[in-house]
């Protein structure tokens, strides 16, 4: 039995030989038997796979089927030795999210093989498996008033910045501007969580840290969120609430199938808009849109 401590919400485990690789550094000792929800997981033969319930969504990585009492979230991937594409892992959660079953079809032995030269290893290994876990955990924290942002977390000054964009507009590359020129410590590369405590938002470490692999279990008040854009030059102004809302709900990872997690999520970015300063930030790769992000905030957020 273990336990993961994700942004104060307590995971009970039932498997001791879970992937630790990535939640190492969120394993948590508890006094008795306080937690918060309880995920089952089971490993079993893939012939045992059964398909249930009622079509209902589907993006990159899985699909949803409805079923009596929740939902079955089915995550696939080409499997390394038949080399076919199979269902890797099988997710059980209720309608509430309170509850969870997890049927893991990739074997021990199967894992143990070497992976075929077109699967690196731990894609092979481990990425469905996380990704189910990661589904499950962020749907969960969304009934604790947390969420996941994408975004790179930094802390500069005492402060906690978040700089959100879409994939490809160069978060990574400013954010490296931040911690070589102002010496700002990185606390997560992709997705921290961002949840609040007495009407106020904090930034926590999360797994989630794509392929930065920064990833700093840590918790600290956030300040200012900065959206990126690519332009000729170098500028940077104060959203209006309704642009604020709009942007930051748009990088919130969300079950888009879920009405009532979607209904929460633009809850919670209304909820950040009114409490932090947003900024848009159009700007060139250069150290130089770095000076005039800092210099922006400081004028503008003080």
């Amino acid at each position: 039995m273990i336990y993961l401590n994700i942004a104060d919400v307590i995971f009970k485990i039932n498997d001791e030989n879970f992937i630790l690789e990535y939640y190492s550094s969120y394993l948590h000792t508890i006094i008795g038997d306080r937690y918060d929800h309880e995920i089952i997981l089971e490993r079993t033969n893939y012939n045992n796979y059964n398909n249930i319930g009622e079509y209902f969504a589907k993006n990159y990585d899985y699909k949803v089927y409805k079923i009596n009492d929740g939902y079955s979230i089915e995550f696939f991937q080409r499997h390394p030795v038949r080399e076919q594409v199979f269902c890797a892992c099988q997710l059980f959660v209720s309608y509430d999210w309170n509850t969870l079953k997890l049927l893991d079809y990739i074997t021990t032995d199967e894992r143990s093989k070497e992976p075929c030269e077109y699967i690196p290893s731990h894609v092979y290994k481990f990425k469905q498996l996380f990704i189910c876990i990661d589904t499950y955990i962020t749907g969960v924290l969304l009934y604790h008033q947390a969420f996941t942002l994408h975004s790179v977390a930094l802390q500069y000054n005492n402060k906690g910045i978040c700089f959100t964009a879409s994939s490809g507009v160069g978060k990574t590359t400013h954010t490296n501007f931040w911690k070589e020129k102002f010496n700002a410590e990185i606390l997560n590369g992709d997705s921290p969580i961002i949840r609040f405590v007495d009407d106020k938002p904090y930034i926590y470490g999360a797994p989630w840290c794509g392929t930065s692999r920064i990833n700093i279990n840590k918790k600290m008040p956030l300040d200012v969120v900065v959206t990126l854009k690519r332009g000729v030059e170098n500028k940077i102004k104060k959203l209006s609430k309704f642009e604020a809302v709009s942007f930051i709900f748009g990088q919130m990872r969300r079950p888009i199938w879920d009405e009532k997690l979607i209904d929460m999520c633009l809850t919670y970015a209304e909820m950040l808009a009114n409490t932090v300063s947003v900024y848009e930030l159009t700007c060139l790769p250069n150290e130089e849109a770095a000076e005039v992000a800092l210099a922006g905030i400081e004028e503008l957020h003080g």
